[in-house]
């Protein structure tokens, strides 16, 4: 699942301990209507230590990473580096 947190025009989605299929159509309705704010400038997707992130997940991260929203993801999370060396795609 995930933990939401807004400051000013920055939102900060915590991921947590499973990124799976089974939570994808939540994750992906509340990040759209996050995204479509016309007051939200950036939002951050943060992978916690212990995150587990399946394929499907990640390629909805690729998907609203090539929407055009202003979404970023932190450097050094290693496992969000895992998968992208994993698929070869740097998101």
């Amino acid at each position: 699942m995930f933990e939401i947190k807004k400051k000013n025009s920055t939102v900060k989605i915590y991921l947590k301990e499973t990124c799976s299929i089974m939570e994808i159509e939540e994750f992906y309705n509340e990040i759209t209507k996050i995204a479509k704010n016309k007051k939200i400038k950036k939002i951050e997707i943060i992978p916690s230590k212990e995150c587990n992130i399946d394929t499907s997940y990640f390629q909805i991260l690729i998907s609203l990473k090539n929407s055009g929203f202003n979404i970023v993801f932190p450097k050094g999370k290693k496992n969000l580096e895992e998968i992208e060396t994993l698929y070869g795609i740097k998101i």
